[in-house]
């Protein structure tokens, strides 16, 4: 109980950081072939998603995401090893400072199934 408590205190004063760059780099995704799932399963949930032209962009950021005040929610896992999880997590703190720079967009049709993914920059 007592390291329960320690761990969520360390977890709301801290800073919180993602960086998915080699997540991104090392992804085994194939067009026309991978769903959202495989993507969710490779790189994590995205930063922001938008909709146009009835395509759904999801769209990752590879910065620091830093908070003076930091809530973790577990947005999803993705299976490591026989008995390893990562974990991730999404900061509802609420002063969230950061420069939002878009590393990788995947868009998906309809059918939830990626046409393309891109580095915007």
């Amino acid at each position: 109980m007592r390291v329960t408590i320690l761990i969520l205190i360390v977890l709301l004063f801290s800073c919180s950081s993602i960086d998915r760059r080699g997540d991104i780099e090392n992804a085994n995704l194939i067009i026309g072939k991978s769903t959202k799932q495989d993507v969710i399963n490779s790189i994590g949930l995205p930063n922001k998603v938008e909709i146009k032209e009835g395509n759904e962009f999801w769209i990752y950021s590879g910065k620091e995401l830093n908070s003076d005040f930091f809530i973790p929610l577990p947005v999803g896992a993705k299976k490591v090893s026989s008995n390893t999880y990562r974990v991730y997590f999404a900061d509802i703190g609420h002063e969230i400072k950061y420069d939002f720079e878009p590393i990788c967009v995947c868009v998906f049709n309809k059918e939830m199934v990626l046409i393309n993914a891109f580095d915007p920059r």
